[in-house]
């Protein structure tokens, strides 16, 4: 794998003007890679498998399509999905345009959150500069949240100016919210969603998505003859955060 030294080139953001033909990584084992998430005209992506992880370590990459350059790195303590999940997290950081990638164990089941006293390798960030993972302390998400990981229609995760947001749920799965992590203070925060989106019922789940820079929950609702898509999106006012109505979209099915 060829290495580079320029920061600023692996960083700097493109504006594509034509359609160019890109390839992605290549797989040499038997998987495929998951997006975990795109900023600044990078993506970050996490190799899935049968064989993989392997001993409890990952392969993950952050992939740079406007220069066709590859960097490939070992996570570290991915979890197996029975008492514990891993979920990432991909962004920039605004201050130093140095790209990272969170790792979060959290718990999988309600009746392990009730027991458990503390959460293994909870929170660790990979850092492009340093080639390293290092542990985060202090703030940390609360032990009950479970983090929706496997979204079909979307990211992992969703990178705003700066700052990772993921779709969590907290109280046995009852409430939905949005788990927010500040690259360069590294604080994590919660969104708390409306009711009818943090109590949605049976039949609806719900997708992050990214729309004009800004952040987009997508409401699914299946319905008897149709699929009905809610948008809802984040925007500030007096400093608060409000989700607002979109548009909402009928598909025939």
């Amino acid at each position: 794998m060829e290495q580079w030294s320029a920061q600023a080139d692996w960083c700097h953001i493109y504006v594509l003007v034509s359609i160019v033909s890109i390839t992605p990584p290549r797989v040499q084992d038997h998987g495929y890679y998951s997006i975990i998430g795109c900023s600044h005209g990078l993506f970050s992506l996490f190799l899935i498998g049968r064989e993989f992880p392997v001993n409890g370590l990952g392969k993950a990459a952050l992939w740079n399509p406007t220069i066709r350059k590859t960097v490939e790195l070992v996570v570290p303590s991915v979890a197996n999905g029975e008492t514990y999940a891993t979920v990432l997290g991909f962004g920039v950081c605004r201050g130093t345009n140095d790209p990272k990638i969170v790792k979060i164990t959290h718990i999988v089941s309600w009746g392990d959150m009730k027991t458990a006293s503390c959460i293994p390798w909870q929170v660790e960030v990979f850092t492009l500069s340093t080639g390293a993972w290092r542990r985060l302390g202090g703030n940390l998400p609360r032990k009950w949240v479970s983090f929706q990981f496997d979204q079909p229609d979307g990211f992992c995760s969703i990178s705003i100016d700066g700052v990772i947001y993921w779709l969590a749920t907290m109280d046995g799965g009852s409430c939905n919210l949005i788990i927010s992590y500040d690259i360069t203070s590294e604080v994590f925060g919660e969104v708390n969603l409306l009711n009818r989106l943090a109590h949605s019922p049976s039949r609806h789940w719900l997708s992050l998505f990214k729309l004009r820079e800004s952040l987009v929950v997508l409401d699914n609702v299946c319905e008897q003859d149709r699929i009905a898509y809610d948008v809802w999106m984040m925007v500030f006012l007096n400093n608060l955060q409000r989700f607002p109505l979109l548009v909402i979209t009928q598909k025939i099915v």
